[in-house]
């Protein structure tokens, strides 16, 4: 299995409750659509990245610095095959056009697709 990870913000040109409401509503049955085609296509994990938790090295207290991007996306795909397949759907034209209209394409790398591999160095039974 291999991982591939996008990250984004909202936009800054809607309304956050419009863009939220246009990904729940619009995005996500879209990516349901073109990922149920794939069986290829194992996991789709949306995650909200929040403020860091890393502490001032004087005072102590937490930073709370707000990350670079909101969202984290990972995409739990069977091989590189299932990505080139994934690349070649008649839907994934459609599905990254509609990102302008609920992501900030000019302040995050949205389109940008990151393959990750996990190296799990600890993990307490399932």
């Amino acid at each position: 299995m291999i991982k591939v990870i996008s990250m984004w913000n909202y936009s800054s040109i809607v309304s956050r409750d419009a863009a939220e409401a246009h990904y729940h509503d619009v995005h996500i049955p879209l990516a349901m659509r073109l990922f149920n085609d794939l069986p290829g296509v194992l996991g789709y994990v949306q995650k909200r990245v929040g403020p860091s938790l890393t502490r001032d090295v004087v005072t102590g207290e937490p930073r709370g610095t707000p990350p670079p991007f909101e969202w984290l996306i990972e995409l739990e795909l069977r091989s590189l095959d299932t990505l080139g397949e994934l690349s070649r759907h008649a839907l994934i034209e459609d599905l990254a056009q509609d990102h302008h209209n609920f992501m900030d394409n000019a302040a995050s790398r949205t389109n940008d697709l990151y393959i990750v591999e996990d190296n799990v160095l600890f993990r307490r039974g399932n």
